[in-house]
């Protein structure tokens, strides 16, 4: 592995990469993920200066086998996992909005990030489960007004006991087509025993199933 930071030319075991596409990432998904690890993943301190750039640092999410502009399906088994790859994306130029139904303080700590607890119980930053509409319009407001938005819900069991899952599913393909026109990236964790088989194909029909780093 070399590096000529003067052209920002960089030759990866992963294969060449001569231009500056490099660093905006106009590359395949499986070039960006694997481009971000070896950058992730290097000791040589010159490699890692890229991170500071601000195209490179905002692909951080592809170092944990996510992309732009797609939805992801967590099941709860990696719930613990997920949580904890949060934080290491986060710098000034990703923003996150988490809707959750357990622990919403944990995620607090995250650098940029709007957290919503999804409660009966009322205050600041708390939204009913049957004020459906309400949560998806503040997801819909927040990838309008963010660029390189995350959107993590984890709550979407808790929902179904207030709304009908036809209706959750509606708003979910609502926000994933804001995913897709803006670049952003959602994440729902759910668990994948609660639903039927019909309900589940539904529901990852047009997301993509992370299966960890």
């Amino acid at each position: 592995m070399e590096i000529d930071m003067g052209k920002d030319t960089l030759i990866f075991l992963v294969g060449e990469c001569q231009d500056e596409r490099c660093l905006t990432m106009e590359y395949s998904e499986e070039f960006k993920i694997r481009f971000m690890q070896g950058i992730y993943k290097a000791s040589i301190p010159r490699v890692k200066e890229l991170l500071k750039k601000r195209d490179v640092r905002k692909n951080m999410v592809y170092v944990f086998g996510l992309s732009w502009g797609h939805t992801f399906i967590v099941d709860v088994s990696r719930e613990r996992e997920i949580r904890k790859i949060l934080p290491k994306m986060a710098n000034e130029d990703i923003h996150f909005f988490i809707a959750v139904r357990e622990r919403p303080e944990e995620y607090r700590r995250i650098k940029n990030s709007k957290v919503v607890w999804v409660t009966d119980i009322v205050g600041k930053d708390r939204i009913k489960p049957h004020n459906l509409t309400i949560l998806t319009d503040s997801i819909i407001r927040y990838i309008e007004e963010f660029e390189n938005a995350i959107v993590m819900i984890d709550c979407v069991e808790y929902l179904l006991l207030y709304n009908d899952f036809v209706n959750i599913l509606r708003n979910i393909e609502l926000i994933n087509s804001y995913v897709m026109e803006h670049g952003s990236l959602m994440i729902i964790v759910v668990d994948s025993k609660a639903y039927t088989t019909k309900e589940y194909s539904l529901l990852s029909r047009y997301a993509i199933e992370w299966k960890g780093v």
